[in-house]
């Protein structure tokens, strides 16, 4: 699947950031960078992750327990046995945090990551190519 079918509110990784705000309203611009990235956030959850006005990563933080936004099968709020069985265990590495409660879905053969706190989808993030995945320095893999 190409990243152009994954999308969360339309905005998809790879869209001009004047298209997005064309069609989204303009984004509130962040003041610090996230390492080479400029970062945009819109009321609704949403921030978008630039660099040369182009999205490369469009993340989503789910709101609360009443939040229905979907990505590819996954809902906020999915557990991780329902990410396993939406894409088989064998295509999702999962990553472990300093922080116990927290731990993170890559799914292998898509550009889509699921963060989950407590065995649940908090956050949605979809790259523009395999090589934008975002990791955080102190991620590990789980055994």
């Amino acid at each position: 699947m190409s990243t152009q079918e994954l999308s969360i509110h339309q905005i998809k990784p790879g869209d001009k950031l004047t298209d997005i705000q064309f069609q989204n309203g303009k984004a509130r611009k962040e003041k610090e960078k996230l390492r080479v990235y400029n970062r945009y956030r819109y009321e609704n959850g949403i921030i978008i992750l630039a660099k040369d006005e182009v999205a490369d990563i469009v993340f989503y933080g789910c709101r609360d327990t009443s939040d229905f936004m979907v990505v590819d099968k996954i809902k906020c709020g999915a557990t991780g046995n329902e990410i396993f069985n939406a894409y088989k265990k064998e295509n999702v590495v999962v990553r472990c945090t300093d922080d116990v409660e927290d731990r993170i879905y890559e799914v292998k053969n898509k550009p889509l990551s699921f963060v989950l706190q407590k065995n649940r989808v908090t956050s949605i993030v979809i790259y523009r190519t395999y090589e934008d995945r975002f990791r955080p320095t102190h991620q590990k893999s789980c055994v």
